[in-house]
């Protein structure tokens, strides 16, 4: 005989890899210019291509130390934060920048030279297991 859920025991969408939360997490980069101009957008796509199969690719208007800063949001839904890291740091790298922003949970993280990849995955990892990071550790 079959029982339909009862408000004590409700289907749950969790699998066993995820107890906490359901799905996959969004992290949002921010690129910003390349000398005043907004980088290509098949540049661009071709260096996140490497890091991530399905991402979606926006042109944005931010700023910058006060300055207008054309650039792209990139959005990912992934859970690897190497490939997270290795992707923020290809592409400031690649276009010349002083840091690349990350949202990831909700939470501001910059890549930047003075910060090692890994340190930068140790933050994305701490950030997954809902720890708060201290502004030093980002």
């Amino acid at each position: 005989m079959e029982t339909s859920p009862t408000q004590d025991h409700q289907p749950s969408l969790l699998t066993p890899r995820s107890k906490a939360v359901p799905g996959i997490p969004i992290f949002t980069l921010r690129l910003g210019a390349l000398s005043g101009l907004r980088p290509s957008a098949p540049e661009v796509a071709a260096i996140v291509a490497a890091y991530a199969p399905s991402f979606s690719l926006t042109p944005c208007d931010g700023y910058f130390r006060g300055a207008a800063d054309p650039g792209w949001t990139i959005t990912l839904a992934m859970d690897d934060h190497a490939s997270v890291a290795g992707l923020a740091d290809a592409v400031r790298t690649q276009f010349r920048q002083d840091g690349v922003g990350i949202e990831a949970y909700g939470r501001y993280l910059r890549c930047h030279a003075n910060l090692p990849t890994r340190d930068l995955i140790a933050a994305m990892n701490e950030l997954a297991r809902g720890l708060v990071l201290t502004h030093a550790s980002a």
